[in-house]
């Protein structure tokens, strides 16, 4: 038991890494945008003001749309999906396929459940591990452990399922991502060219006084 927790909390810290990494990335450009380059670098002050000023605002509601992309619950399958214990038991015990697909249908016209997609044979789909015939477009997510409704996929860099319960907050985590990161690179172009030329410079100056 103890090995196994182990490896569960081992597995958990692995999944956190991307989210650790961004994290990371965000919190360092931020010292540069905010301190090197507005604080310190540009002279002028209503620029400075109007840059910061923009630039919160989009920081929050990309970090906003994150959160909720990471920590919305997910949704899995209503309960009228879930079988009861004997009902699984006959299900996983079944001697053949149509035996199987027979129960599963029993089960579905019994509960009347609105299910529509099928296994390419034919057959209700469902789930062994979670006890549940899926919904439609509804799957098994391996790393969260459970079925989610709508699933779209397992997304690492937010370490949770882009499903039926935060989609939409993903779309915007995207969209305020790519409009976050636009802003930092067309307002901080200016000053990252004068920093290359510096190097650049600085370098010819080098080369000239080591030929000398």
């Amino acid at each position: 038991m103890g090995l196994r927790s182990s490896r569960v909390c081992c597995f958990e810290a692995l999944k956190s890494i991307p989210v650790v990494f961004i994290l990371s990335i965000v919190a360092w450009s931020y010292y540069a945008y905010v301190v090197q380059m507005c604080i310190l670098t540009i002279d002028n002050v209503p620029k400075k003001v109007i840059y910061l000023f923009i630039y919160h605002p989009l920081l929050f509601l990309f970090l906003w749309s994150y959160y909720q992309t990471m920590f919305k619950p997910l949704a899995g399958p209503p309960s009228e999906f879930y079988v009861g214990e004997a009902e699984g038991e006959r299900i996983a015990t079944a001697q053949t396929l149509d035996e199987r697909r027979m129960t599963l249908l029993r089960f579905c016209r019994r509960a009347n459940l609105p299910v529509l997609t099928r296994h390419f044979d034919g057959s209700i789909r469902y789930c062994f591990l979670c006890r549940c015939i899926k919904p439609d477009r509804a799957h098994h997510c391996s790393l969260c452990g459970k079925c989610v409704l709508r699933y779209d996929h397992h997304c690492p860099w937010t370490n949770s399922c882009v499903s039926y319960a935060n989609y939409k907050f993903f779309v915007l985590f995207l969209g305020w991502a790519l409009l976050f990161c636009t802003y930092v690179a067309a307002t901080s172009l200016e000053y990252f060219i004068v920093f290359w030329q510096g190097i650049a410079n600085a370098r010819g100056v080098c080369s000239i006084l080591h030929d000398y």
